[in-house]
C-alpha cells in the first residue's frame, strides 16, 4: 500500500471521519479521480471505511480509518517526525521537484 498519495490521506483521515468534499478539498493538490482511485484502493485493503448517508440531502459520504487504518496513521507520523528531524527542509524541497 505504499502508493503516491496514501501518507497523505492517512494524515488526514487520522483525526475522524471526514465528508469527502472536505477531504478533497485539504488534499487539493491530489486530483479527484486520483484522490477517488486511492480511496478505493485503501478500502480494499481494510485501511479506510466509506460510510454512505443517502438519507442526506444530497447524499453525503465520510470517510473514516478502520483499526488497521489508523494504526499505520500512527507509523507514516513517526516517520514524518523522523524525517522533519533529520532531512533538513532545502533537501526535502529539492526532492520533491
Amino acid at each position: 500500500m505504499a502508493r503516491r498519495w496514501t501518507p497523505l490521506i492517512l494524515r488526514a483521515l487520522h483525526g475522524g471521519p471526514v465528508r469527502y468534499c472536505l477531504l478533497a478539498e485539504n488534499l487539493e493538490q491530489i486530483s479527484e479521480r486520483m484522490l477517488l482511485q486511492r480511496l478505493r484502493e485503501m478500502k480494499d485493503a481494510g485501511l479506510v471505511v466509506r460510510n454512505v448517508f443517502p438519507d442526506d440531502q444530497p447524499a453525503r459520504v465520510e470517510y473514516g480509518l478502520t483499526e488497521k487504518g489508523e494504526s499505520l496513521a500512527k507509523v507514516v507520523g513517526v516517520l514524518e517526525r523522523w524525517a522533519e528531524q533529520w532531512i533538513p527542509a532545502t533537501a526535502t524541497a529539492t526532492a520533491t521537484r
